[in-house]
């Protein structure tokens, strides 16, 4: 189906789609990192700087809605305020919550963040929550759309889901 590209590309780089039609001249800088955007397609070279699309509105953005497709745009949000709200058990809340981004853990990898309570006096945490981020995964499909946002064009052939 034909498609006008910005009918499915919302965001580039944090910026709506229409604003952001050269990423490269932004050096491809991801505003939620503060460094280039680590996020990667198979079908071209470089970064994939698509943050969020439209899903859900056929050939319009009538009836749609933006989804997330790279994690790191939750960064925009206050997380801790979210997670500490509604992870933390509530009889307990922290006195001095700290954030680690992208943690190792021996043996088991990396989570995106850890909250943890610190005790002013001694450092040693008191509680902890590990978050891991997970954002709609749809194979990139709308990779052709990302490609006719950058070249202007004004209708591209592109089929995407959600899966």
């Amino acid at each position: 189906m034909r498609i006008d590209p910005l009918n499915v590309v919302a965001e580039i780089l944090g910026e709506p789609a229409a604003e952001m039609r050269n990423p490269v001249n932004a050096d491809y800088l991801c505003p939620f990192l503060n460094s280039q955007c680590i996020k990667t397609s198979q079908r071209i070279s470089g970064p994939f700087p698509v943050c969020t699309i439209y899903y859900g509105g056929g050939a319009s953005r009538i009836n749609s809605r933006p989804i997330c497709v790279c994690p790191k745009r939750f960064y925009g949000i206050d997380l801790m305020a979210d997670i500490l709200q509604h992870c933390w058990p509530q009889d307990s809340p922290p006195r001095n919550p700290r954030i680690a981004y992208e943690v190792k853990m021996a043996s088991f990898g990396n989570v995106d963040m850890v909250i943890a309570d610190i005790d002013e006096i001694t450092g040693n945490v008191r509680n902890f929550v590990s978050v891991e981020l997970q954002a709609v995964d749809i194979t990139g499909s709308y990779e052709p759309a990302y490609q006719g946002v950058l070249l202007s064009q004004p209708l591209v052939e592109v089929s995407y889901g959600i899966n």
